[in-house]
């Protein structure tokens, strides 16, 4: 979570105008999450406001989404609306995730974090969840192929190793551009953490052998 410390009277504004209009919108758009409202102090007297809460976050929705996927084959076959719903709600998740990473790479204020190697950790958890958010998204835009099939066809777009194959209607086709930009997001937030991670942890010193710490 992006934050100012008072103590540092330092500019935090973007010089470029259009990246800074993105960081407010980014900005604005933490408190439609729910993260964001449970972690505060001030509404439910900081239980939820530890470190270790995010891992709870990320495997409530999980397993939610993990829910969606398995029982599609009974909502498909409902109304409209509750099809709608459960697209709505997968995509609400999808701005979720993106928001955090998009927040993590272009805001300036977002200058710390708690764990170089929880973000590693958390890059790698998020792009499991993208699998079952694109997976629900295909299924929705195509009831046709199996759940199985789906998350495979989805593990292909969030991976960037290609389109899955044979014919895709127009709602399938918008379904591929969505996750190939918000996996993109993720994987351009993840090289910036493994660098940042690599950068703190290695350095240049004359070889001592396999256990002088020598790669």
């Amino acid at each position: 979570m992006a934050c100012e410390p008072p103590d540092v009277p330092l500019d935090w504004r973007n010089p470029d105008l259009v990246v800074e209009r993105i960081v407010q919108f980014v900005e604005r758009g933490e408190r439609t999450v729910p993260y964001w409202w449970l972690t505060n102090e001030y509404r439910f007297g900081g239980r939820f406001a530890n470190s270790s809460f995010a891992y709870a976050y990320w495997g409530i929705w999980t397993s939610i989404l993990l829910l969606a996927l398995v029982s599609s084959r009974y909502w498909l076959d409902a109304s409209t609306v509750v099809v709608t719903l459960i697209v709505l709600g997968v995509t609400y998740r999808l701005w979720d995730i993106v928001r955090w990473w998009t927040d993590f790479l272009i805001d300036r204020r977002h200058f710390a974090v708690l764990s170089r190697e929880r973000n590693v950790v958390f890059l790698a958890l998020n792009l499991i969840e993208l699998t079952f958010v694109g997976a629900v998204l295909l299924r929705a835009a195509d009831p046709d192929p199996a759940s199985t099939g789906r998350w495979f066809d989805a593990f292909f777009l969030v991976t960037q190793m290609g389109l899955p194959g044979g014919e895709a209607n127009s709602w399938e086709k918008t379904v591929y551009v969505v996750m190939e930009v918000s996996a993109l997001a993720l994987l351009l937030g993840g090289l910036a953490a493994l660098i940042s991670l690599v950068g703190a942890k290695l350095k240049e010193q004359p070889w001592h052998g396999p256990t002088g710490g020598n790669a």
